[in-house]
């Protein structure tokens, strides 16, 4: 599966401009800011090497980590959030080792809403000294709408000599009480961030549905025929019907390259998503059941750039 390098606003991964502008180059700034916040906590925990960060806003959905034992960092699944995303009690869940998760919401400066909080709350979570593993990123709906999750590492050089970045960034459709999975895999050997989701064709036909609702995929015929194939596909799998479900699928891969080719579909904003949706589906039908956390490294990745 592939893995791509998309846009974040300065905020982190925010779910409205930056996906619209998509503008290039962000997430890796958020990076580098992690890596600057991260030093103190790595000072703290008597740790100076690699990190991991996941970020994103809430709404359109929670998100937290999973490492290999179970453990989790990030927002509690269980607590009670505000309709801007601030948790209850500022509950989150800081399980993993040399970890930490944080939010944050900074009221709003305009006189009209002064000192009201902003639509969504921004979530992170850091990993530090990750070293070569791998973690599921859960990411629970809270609307029906689309949002961005950012992912990017930090590789320190052996000797102290500076440090290299990854980033990947994943539009995701959210859809209330259901939850999405991301497998990433972190390689500081090879300097190799790597991100696959992990879907069903459940999870196509939703985000197909999402996406014709929110207008990424505007012409109501191209809605009607690719809502179609994932619902086939969807349905074909209940009845347990893999190879009509695969048949399906991959006729969904044929139109959507078609129309990304035709210019019909904007590929990176809305064609590489529903892609990656459609070839994990693919990959879930063919070797079930879903991986977990520490089930081997991803396919493809995204190599690390050096800091400038």
């Amino acid at each position: 599966m592939s893995s791509t390098s998309d846009s974040m606003d300065s905020r982190g991964c925010g779910i409205g401009q930056a996906m619209r502008r998509h503008e290039m180059g962000c997430c890796l700034g958020f990076a580098m800011m992690t890596v600057v916040g991260a030093s103190a906590a790595a000072s703290e925990f008597g740790v100076k090497n690699h990190s991991i960060y996941f970020t994103c806003e809430a709404p359109p959905f929670l998100m937290y980590a999973e490492d290999a034992a179970g453990r989790r960092t990030g927002a509690d699944p269980e607590a009670a959030l505000s309709a801007s995303g601030w948790p209850a009690g500022e509950r989150k869940l800081e399980e993993i080792p040399y970890a930490y998760a944080d939010f944050e919401n900074i009221s709003s400066d305009d006189p009209a809403t002064l000192d009201r909080p902003q639509p969504a709350t921004l979530w992170r979570t850091v990993i530090l000294d990750g070293g070569d593993q791998a973690y599921v990123v859960h990411i629970r709906g809270l609307d029906k709408t689309y949002g961005s999750l950012c992912v990017g590492a930090t590789f320190q050089a052996e000797r102290g000599s500076g440090a290299a970045f990854a980033n990947a960034n994943k539009i995701v459709a959210a859809w209330p009480g259901v939850e999405r999975q991301f497998l990433v895999h972190m390689d500081p050997g090879a300097t190799l961030l790597a991100v696959d989701r992990l879907g069903s064709p459940d999870d196509l036909a939703r985000t197909v549905e999402v996406f014709c609702a929110e207008g990424l995929l505007d012409k109501k015929g191209e809605c009607q025929s690719l809502q179609a194939k994932a619902d086939a596909a969807r349905a074909a799998t209940a009845r347990g019907n893999r190879e009509a479900a695969r048949g399906e699928l991959r006729a969904f891969l044929h139109e959507l390259d078609a129309l990304v080719k035709t210019g019909k579909v904007a590929s990176e904003v809305t064609g590489a998503p529903l892609r990656e949706e459609a070839e994990a589906a693919l990959v879930a039908l063919k070797t079930p059941p879903m991986p977990k956390a520490n089930s081997g490294k991803p396919k493809a990745g995204v190599p690390a750039r050096p800091a400038k």
